[in-house]
């Protein structure tokens, strides 16, 4: 009887220390793990400024004057950088220019018309006009030269344009034109075209006559 009282006493008292001994591990696995004793983590406390609440559960703040540095100074570093030059690789073009007529006047070439006065072993037989020196192109003036002739191509005589009114009749048509008799260069005479004035007969018709400037050179 004594000896089943015994083991009864100890094993409530082995039961009755198993309880606390647990609670105190269990207890000691919480704070080892952050957790209180609700079951959630420990949350450290953020003080805000005076008269502020913040949120410690909230994501922090992104300072977006710290993003924007980055871009602004490449912004500033591009305006900064200097140009890029990208050279040519086209050849340069030479524009070769025909010789003047003119030049600047000399000594031996006073109307700067490029050709040497007669006097200077040169060609130009009006070394005061830069319309007169030996030419081949079709050229013809009404006025006279500052020498006081028409020799403008310096071949030693007045050379005129038009001459008289010849006419043509080839049976079935009259054709030609011209001056209404001699017509002195830089003079203005009659410029008559030729037609049928009577049935067979061609000639200059003086009622269609025209006034017109005897051009020479």
């Amino acid at each position: 009887m004594t000896s089943q009282y015994q083991c009864t006493w100890h094993g409530a008292f082995r039961r009755a220390l198993a309880f606390p001994i647990g609670l105190v591990l269990a207890c000691a696995s919480l704070s080892a793990c952050g957790l209180d004793e609700s079951g959630l983590m420990d949350v450290p406390t953020v003080t805000p400024p005076f008269g502020e609440t913040v949120d410690a559960t909230a994501p922090p703040a992104v300072d977006a004057d710290a993003h924007a540095a980055p871009a602004a100074q490449d912004a500033s570093e591009a305006e900064a950088a200097p140009p890029v030059v990208v050279p040519d690789a086209r050849p340069p073009v030479v524009v070769v220019d025909a010789a003047p007529e003119t030049s600047a006047p000399t000594a031996c070439d006073l109307d700067g018309d490029g050709h040497r006065s007669i006097a200077c072993g040169g060609d130009d037989c009006c070394d005061l006009d830069s319309d007169v020196y030996p030419r081949t192109t079709s050229a013809w003036f009404t006025r006279n030269t500052r020498c006081g002739n028409f020799d403008f191509d310096c071949d030693g005589r007045a050379t005129q344009r038009y001459t008289e009114a010849k006419c043509t009749n080839s049976g079935f048509a009259c054709s030609g034109e011209g001056f209404m008799g001699i017509v002195p260069c830089g003079i203005d005479g009659l410029w008559q075209t030729c037609a049928f004035t009577t049935p067979g007969r061609c000639e200059a018709n003086p009622a269609a006559a025209a006034t017109k400037s005897q051009e020479c050179r």
